[in-house]
Parts: structure tokens; C-alpha cells; sequence
């Protein structure tokens, strides 16, 4: 296992579970051999700060919560999220991620060894 795939299986794990903290169903997270990944989860009600939040979760967690060294694989959705919504909602996004993080650390570390050793998990 190489510490990109690891890396890509802690942020996704981290969209994950913030998902599931707010509420929101998660179809489906995959991570790429290549260390790339996505996360699908029913977002069609989700009002922004909390779209924010989950989509913010990754990176957060890859720099707070990860065990690896910090690759920045949320750059542009966080970008493009400040410009839209202004600095102050992606802060606030970002403060309401480590929150729920924090509280679900185990889960994420959990989440991130299962993406690790199947890539991809598809929940009903």
C-alpha cells in the first residue's frame, strides 16, 4: 500500500462520515489504485453549510486526523466553494468538519482501513 492510497482513504473517509454525522446517505466511496477517490452521498436536500462541511471534511481530515504525510487533494472544491459562498462559510464549513471529526475519530480510521484493503464500499 502506498501512503497516497492510504492518504486518499483517510479524506475520503472523512467526507464519509461527516456525511453520515449530518444525516446524509452514503451510496458509495471508492479509492483509485492511482490514490485518486470519490465519495457519493445523497446531497439533494443538503443545504450549503452543510454541503460545505462534508466536502470540507476531507481535507480536514487528512491534515488533522491523518497518517500519512498531508497530500492537499481538496484544493479546487474548496476554492471554488469560497468563491461562491466568501471566506467566512468556508471557515465556519471547516470548523463544523473538525467538530464532527473529532467526535468520530475511531469511525474515520475505521472507514479509511476497510477503503484501504477493499477500495471500493457500496452501502444500500
Amino acid at each position: 500500500m502506498t501512503d497516497r492510497i492510504r492518504a486518499c482513504a483517510e479524506h475520503e473517509a472523512g467526507h464519509a462520515v461527516v456525511a453520515r454525522a449530518l444525516g446524509y446517505h452514503v451510496h458509495t466511496i471508492h479509492v483509485g489504485q492511482d490514490g485518486s477517490g470519490y465519495t457519493a452521498w445523497d446531497y439533494s436536500r443538503a443545504p450549503h453549510d452543510h454541503r460545505a462541511a462534508i466536502t470540507a471534511a476531507g481535507d480536514v481530515a487528512a491534515r488533522t486526523l491523518g497518517t500519512t504525510p498531508y497530500l492537499d487533494l481538496a484544493c479546487d472544491d474548496l476554492a471554488r466553494f469560497e468563491a461562491d459562498h466568501g471566506l467566512e462559510a468556508l471557515w465556519s464549513a471547516n470548523r463544523l468538519a473538525e467538530r464532527l471529526l473529532t467526535l468520530h475519530k475511531t469511525a474515520v480510521f475505521r472507514l479509511a482501513s476497510r477503503l484501504t484493503e477493499h477500495r471500493t464500499l457500496t452501502f444500500p
